[in-house]
């Protein structure tokens, strides 16, 4: 039973990846609460400090790939840069 549960999670997690992209950026502190708007991520984005900057925080969120580029556009205006993302091969909530 353990196997077959095992099998179904992984192909769930393959099908659930489709469509969506990893993306990663280095954006200004003080527009933090609109990147949150533009990036809701699965629970929000991920916000990580960056060594070396006051004023920069790195945020990484699961984003749907038919939105990529108006969200790109988004974060740019915000200041975003380091903008980085990347296929997703499996996604397990």
């Amino acid at each position: 039973r353990q196997e077959l549960d095992d099998l179904v999670t992984a192909l769930a997690s393959v099908i659930r990846a489709r469509g969506q992209r990893y993306l990663m950026a280095n954006v200004p502190r003080a527009a933090l609460d609109q990147v949150r708007e533009v990036l809701p991520g699965l629970n929000g984005p991920t916000v990580i400090e960056i060594a070396e900057s006051s004023t920069f925080v790195a945020v990484h969120a699961v984003v749907s790939a038919s939105t990529i580029y108006r969200t790109i556009s988004q974060l740019r205006a915000l200041g975003g840069e380091g903008i980085l993302v990347t296929r997703i091969e499996r996604l397990v909530p």
